[in-house]
């Protein structure tokens, strides 16, 4: 999440700033030269723009965190699910594999995995229980 938000913001930070100049900092100043014009108050335009850029950024993030609640499902078509799994160092862990009604408990570290153990259709659905 870090890394994604200092890649959004690195790459649209500029982009929001030259369209908020040109769309609504520019004609702010263009409308003074005109006769007959109401005078038209600098803070209320700015809070109008935080205002804008706000609402953008909430969008952002909705998009965001609707991405995340959407690609696990996608990812799951398969017949391999990944019911849970804990890291036990750095580059170790354990994972709970089902592929249809087998399961089984794997070990996983960078250079290998390794069958702990084999488990059956009753087993799996107790430890299914606190991943739901």
């Amino acid at each position: 999440m870090k890394r994604l938000f200092w890649r959004w913001r690195r790459c649209f930070t500029p982009t929001m700033a030259t369209v908020a100049i040109s769309f609504y900092i520019l004609p702010v100043w263009a409308g003074e030269a005109v006769e007959g014009s109401p005078p038209i108050d600098l803070f209320s335009e700015a809070l109008r723009l935080v205002g804008y850029l706000i609402a953008l950024g909430a969008v952002a993030l909705l998009f965001v965190h609707l991405g995340k609640r959407i690609q696990p499902k996608l990812g799951a078509s398969g017949p391999v699910h990944l019911i849970g799994g804990r890291n036990l160092a750095p580059n170790a862990g354990v994972r709970l594999v089902r592929v249809g009604r087998r399961g089984w408990l794997v070990g996983v570290t960078r250079d290998r995995v390794t069958m702990l153990a084999e488990l059956d259709e009753d087993d799996l659905k107790s430890l299914e229980e606190p991943f739901r």
